[in-house]
């Protein structure tokens, strides 16, 4: 994330994207993502687009993130339910995704004063 700040307004993070040569180095290519990115990301299986989850809402969806800078696109259009996984078999152009929602309680326990 890089940290943007104007004088007199409020900070502003913004997710970048980097891409690094696996030797090391320093980037080849550095592009902004999608304010909502939230979870890790997949190369295109001809290496020009990263795919990625961006959560709004509480709904997952996944972005296909052009590395030439273009716009984001979204891959998948669903209304409902958290991601939490995804994968792509380029060679029958199929997606997998798990997805779903937490339920989940909440208990208060207090301590009554002896009487």
């Amino acid at each position: 994330m890089a940290l943007l700040t104007t004088p007199g307004q409020r900070t502003d993070l913004r997710p970048i994207i980097k891409v690094i040569p696996s030797g090391g180095g320093a980037p080849i290519k550095s592009i902004e993502a999608d304010h909502a990115i939230s979870g890790e990301m997949q190369f295109s299986d001809d290496g020009r687009s990263i795919y990625y989850p961006v959560t709004e809402k509480g709904v997952a969806n996944i972005v296909r993130q052009p590395l030439d800078g273009g716009t984001p696109t979204r891959v998948t259009d669903f209304k409902e339910l958290k991601g939490y996984g995804f994968s792509y078999d380029w060679a029958s152009k199929r997606l997998a995704i798990t997805r779903g929602k937490s339920n989940s309680d909440i208990v208060l326990i207090t301590q009554q004063a002896a009487q």
